[in-house]
């Protein structure tokens, strides 16, 4: 984001300048005349070791903020500190300096809000991670003879025949998304972590709506309840939803994704009914939420489409509406073979929305 750049360099300014005061202050440079009729050499020394303290704080947090570091906050804050102290000391002779240090005020909250926002997220996915039953054990050819044909097929083809049940999966991602059918697309990033039983998952990514403003959102599946929270710069909510409706819509989507991990086909929550010979219906049910969707499978037997009925929150009120994941693309991983490319699509009376574009980039299973 060009934001970025730019607090990069304002911080790595802001810090030089620190520096010159430095310099003037021990004689390395010839200092303003100014400096000089208003400061005693004693105060010239105590100023000149803030200066210095506070400019090598600002380098070091322009350079872990360029450097992606989640903690460049923790450096930033005592810079501002000693830096509003010497305005402070010094007004007005360096009055200006405050206008800068408010801009890093506000970069110091909006950062330690991410941080708080990411940190409840990674304890949602330990959560998870805890909760999460050892699975069975390796999948085999008899442990699948009640599932359809053609979803055994899909176990065969995809290679989790032979292999074990993971205990949880860890799937990354990038794309785009939009909200509107002619807004923009927005890139995004994301990592997700599933527990195949119970089900349940954790999803949080970065989305940058324009070039200077960001919004992290977290979605979850837990105790089998749902909740979608997004955060406009990490702060002010945009949502907090929760609700049957919310249930019902989180439900149907874990239950399009175990196509990234077919193991979960196998799970006493699902069962199956075969449709034709491409299809097959699953259904699930599992606490006072019951859902269900078809898959259909190309010739080669893998899901090239999900569609099930789903809440959706269109100008201000859910309605029931289909709800498409295409499959775009194949890729494998850990010798799985899954759709890692992927469109999806609300199929409303006024035309089809297209509002998701993704693509899983890595995905780990853990047993």
């Amino acid at each position: 984001m060009l934001l970025d750049y730019f607090l990069i360099l304002l911080l790595a300014v802001h810090g030089l300048l620190h520096m010159v005061g430095f310099a003037s202050s021990v004689g390395l440079i010839t200092p303003h005349q100014r400096w000089l009729t208003v400061m005693t050499q004693g105060q010239l020394a105590v100023a000149g070791l803030c200066w210095l303290i506070t400019g090598v704080l600002f380098i070091l947090s322009a350079t872990l903020f360029y450097l992606k570091w989640d903690f460049y906050w923790a450096i930033l804050l005592p810079a501002f500190v000693f830096s509003q102290v010497l305005v402070v000391m010094y007004w007005p002779l360096d009055k200006y300096g405050t206008v800068v240090n408010m801009i890093v005020l506000v970069v110091i909250v909006v950062s330690t809000g991410a941080y708080s926002f990411d940190r409840k997220a990674s304890r949602e996915v330990k959560a998870l991670k805890r909760d999460a039953r050892h699975p069975h054990g390796i999948i085999s050819e008899q442990r699948m003879g009640d599932l359809p044909p053609v979803v055994k097929r899909w176990m065969v083809k995809s290679g989790v025949v032979g292999t074990k049940e993971p205990v949880f999966v860890h799937v990354v991602q990038k794309g785009f998304l939009r909200t509107g059918k002619e807004a923009p697309w927005a890139p995004f990033q994301a990592q997700q972590y599933f527990s195949l039983d119970p089900p349940a998952f954790v999803w949080k990514a970065d989305m940058h709506m324009n070039d200077f403003v960001e919004i992290k959102g977290r979605d979850k599946l837990a105790d089998g309840r749902g909740n979608m929270l997004i955060k406009a710069e990490s702060l002010f909510p945009v949502a907090n939803a929760r609700g049957k409706e919310i249930d019902q819509g989180t439900f149907i989507r874990f239950m399009a994704e175990i196509s990234w991990f077919p193991q979960a086909a196998l799970r006493n929550y699902i069962r199956w009914k075969e449709l034709d010979d491409n299809r097959a219906q699953a259904f699930i049910t599992y606490g006072n939420t019951s859902v269900t969707g078809v898959f259909t499978f190309n010739g080669d037997g893998l899901p090239v489409l999900f569609e099930a009925k789903r809440y959706g929150n269109f100008n201000g009120k859910f309605s029931l509406e289909t709800w498409s994941v295409k499959t775009t693309g194949f890729k494998t991983f850990q010798g799985i073979t899954i759709g890692n490319s992927n469109d999806v699509t609300w199929k409303l009376r006024s035309g089809n929305f297209t509002w998701l574009k993704l693509e899983v980039t890595q995905l780990d299973y853990a047993y």
